[in-house]
């Protein structure tokens, strides 16, 4: 099921182009059935959960769709309680393969008397990766930054079924989940291509070309909220 962490070069434009052409089908198949998929999602759809997945913090939050007014923000991290993000990083065992802690956790770990040599660092910063930045103002990783990517989004991916579970209980996350997750508006379609594969990888979507997720750029999410939650004013009105 899961697909092997490809190389930058192997994202070529057949591969953003089957991406396109999936997505055109299914749009083509709403517009000619609206009614049944309008319906169709309603009765699929019962929780949307929100990802903002940072440079430096990240966090969620979640609302049940029948009472979108009750928001709930993520304050638990592993390691801190109380902070709505928690520090977008890694701590790998010596040989970056598995994840050993993340979050504010990652950043706090101490090696024991026993493991005094633990080689391995805190891995962050790997989000610089995507998009235009200049390749001589990118970090260097030690492993590749998809792998980082899939790493950290299956682990607060962990964490958000588990939140979901103990709130709704019968809640089944591949069916009845919507996630948007953020992006800036300057990712390009490659850039979309390789988050989709992160996020399925991390076991976040059963199909990897799911409706279930949705990508929702940084800017148009902050007007959204601002319309929403601030420019309450009535015809006429000022703000």
């Amino acid at each position: 099921k899961n697909l092997k962490i490809l190389e930058v070069d192997e994202i070529d434009i057949n591969t953003i182009n089957a991406f396109k052409e999936n997505n055109e089908q299914k749009n083509c198949n709403i517009n000619n059935n609206s009614t049944t998929f309008a319906s169709n999602c309603s009765e699929d759809i019962r929780i949307v959960v929100g990802l903002d997945f940072g440079v430096t913090y990240s966090g969620f939050s979640y609302c049940y769709v029948d009472n979108d007014q009750n928001i709930l923000t993520n304050c638990e991290w592993p390691g801190v309680f109380g902070l709505i993000k928690t520090n977008t990083v890694l701590q790998y065992d010596d040989e970056y393969i598995n994840v050993l802690c993340w979050g504010a956790e990652a950043l706090s770990v101490r090696p024991s008397r026993k493991n005094r040599k633990q080689n391995s660092k805190p891995v962050e910063l790997f989000k610089l990766y995507l998009g235009d930045l200049p390749d001589n103002l990118k970090p260097k990783l030690p492993i590749d930054y998809k792998k980082a990517i899939t790493d950290y989004l299956r682990e607060i991916g962990k964490l958000i079924k588990k939140e979901i579970g103990c709130s709704w209980h019968r809640i089944d996350y591949f069916k009845n989940v919507l996630l948007v997750l953020t992006i800036p508006a300057e990712y390009s379609e490659t850039d979309k291509v390789i988050m989709r594969q992160c996020v399925y990888n991390a076991n976040l979507i059963e199909d990897i070309y799911s409706g279930k997720l949705q990508f929702a750029t940084e800017s148009e999410a902050t007007a959204i909220y601002c319309l929403k939650d601030y420019f309450k004013c009535g015809i006429g009105g000022k703000f």
